[in-house]
């Protein structure tokens, strides 16, 4: 039986409407046609005229237990004229943390218009409860939806739904529009982790029937008649199963998993609002993350070369801590950071083709482990050539002394690896103790090789 994802497309234009559910059509054929295990539903239903009505449709109240689903996916219009009628009593009912991120989006420096609320609230409901969510507007006032855009550290279509009848041009739109659906479903990796472990870390006991971690590696109460090396891999591989075994292989090794672990995801991390700072590790994971999400069938046997012998190289042997990469940072700062750093190796990961949406290639061939945990960074290796090192170093050149010698606002446009790479670059210096960070991502042509360095440079 196929997984149904329902699709909750916040709009009140029946024309859009209508093409949305379209839109679903068209993705659930591509599905069946690459055998794909799940589908979509429209998930506020079929009748345009009552749903597009917000005055007469218990709107509301559908999307509150919509927004209980975390399976569910969110396309939100921005611009949204009868939003006002709702929008007091939707952010009245923010949970404080939501509420929190609510205010975050919203100051952009300038008053948000009130048919920009509704909008603004939904997502900082998705952000906080871990909701796929993705902007369908890019055609609203451009200052106040990029604004919104870098302050949520959310993506958009790359088009907005269209309003009329498809003809040839709006029927691509809706092609297209399908293929990001189907793929914003397979690679959300932040909202992912929010789903997979917001449970982790918070007790002091092991629960492998409903898969959560305690706290501490070492749990005093633990009972299992099988080695806590085998729990502790089983919890950990139903959310990443591309974990390989060896990093088990002993105490020291699997307590280094948990470790890491806790500066990557779960209840303490920073970007959740814990105290945790996100470590070297977590940037390692994150790119697994990125590369699980793509590639059909990744895992130790099919990429041997990606995976480190164990973890316990991203451990400070000094400390006995996990390496921090992350600055100290606000919980926003710093989920804005790792969000733009997700969004550099979705980038990157398949530049060797060009073909950011081609599944099953990998622009990397090897990954080299920080050198006995004292050169706190992690090397990849490139399948680019040496020109395509310089041409995207020229690039970033471009953007950065054309915004400086004309006087121009930085504009760091959407969907590309060069404006990817600098809105983590500027992230990456928000430090809640100052400014600036020793660690950053260098890329470079080195030994007729071609390394990215993610940490500390040399």
């Amino acid at each position: 039986m196929l997984k149904t994802i329902p699709v909750c497309f916040v709009e009140d234009n029946s024309g859009k409407y209508s093409n949305f559910l379209q839109t679903i059509q068209v993705a659930n054929l591509k599905l069946a046609a690459a055998e794909k295990p799940f589908s979509f539903v429209p998930a506020l239903g079929e009748s345009v005229t009552e749903i597009t009505d917000w005055k007469k449709f218990s709107f509301e109240d559908q999307l509150w237990q919509l927004l209980r689903n975390t399976d569910a996916i969110f396309l939100i219009d921005m611009e949204l004229t009868g939003s006002e009628i709702h929008e007091t009593d939707f952010i009245a009912r923010l949970s404080p943390e939501e509420k929190a991120k609510y205010d975050t989006i919203v100051d952009v420096g300038q008053d948000i218009p009130p048919n920009f609320k509704i909008g603004c609230a939904i997502i900082a409901v998705c952000q906080v409860r871990g909701i796929t969510h993705l902007l369908a507007s890019t055609q609203a006032d451009r200052g106040y939806v990029d604004a919104i855009r870098e302050r949520g550290g959310i993506d958009a279509l790359q088009t907005s739904m269209p309003s009329k009848t498809p003809f040839p041009r709006e029927a691509a739109q809706i092609t297209s529009m399908a293929d990001q659906i189907i793929s914003l479903y397979e690679k959300d990796c932040v909202s992912e982790l929010v789903r997979k472990t917001k449970d982790w870390f918070c007790t002091n006991l092991y629960d492998a029937k409903n898969n959560i971690l305690p706290h501490n590696y070492t749990d005093p109460g633990f009972d299992f008649k099988m080695e806590r090396e085998k729990v502790h891999m089983g919890i950990v591989q139903s959310k990443f199963k591309f974990f390989p075994d060896r990093w088990w292989a002993d105490k020291d090794r699997a307590e280094a998993v948990h470790n890491c672990l806790k500066v990557f995801c779960g209840a303490h991390v920073i970007w959740k609002g814990g105290s945790n700072r996100f470590g070297l590790a977590g940037a390692y994971f994150l790119l697994l993350c990125v590369l699980d999400a793509r590639i059909p069938d990744f895992s130790e046997k099919t990429f041997p070369q990606l995976f480190v012998d164990d973890l316990l190289a991203f451990i400070d042997k000094k400390q006995m801590m996990p390496i921090n990469f992350l600055p100290e940072q606000t919980k926003d700062d710093a989920e804005l950071s790792l969000r733009a750093l997700c969004d550099f190796f979705e980038r990157i990961a398949v530049m060797d083709r060009g073909d950011s949406n081609q599944k099953g290639n990998c622009s990397f061939l090897r990954v080299n482990a920080p050198f006995d945990g004292e050169d706190r960074a992690f090397e990849v290796e490139l399948k680019w050539d040496g020109n395509m090192v310089r041409n995207f170093g020229i690039q970033v050149s471009k953007i950065l002394t054309g915004s400086i010698n004309k006087n121009l606002p930085l504009s760091l446009v959407g969907g590309k690896a060069t404006s990817a790479y600098l809105r983590f670059v500027l992230l990456n210096q928000n430090n809640s103790e100052g400014i600036g960070n020793l660690n950053g991502i260098i890329i470079e042509n080195r030994s007729g090789k071609r390394i990215l360095r993610v940490g500390r440079s040399k």
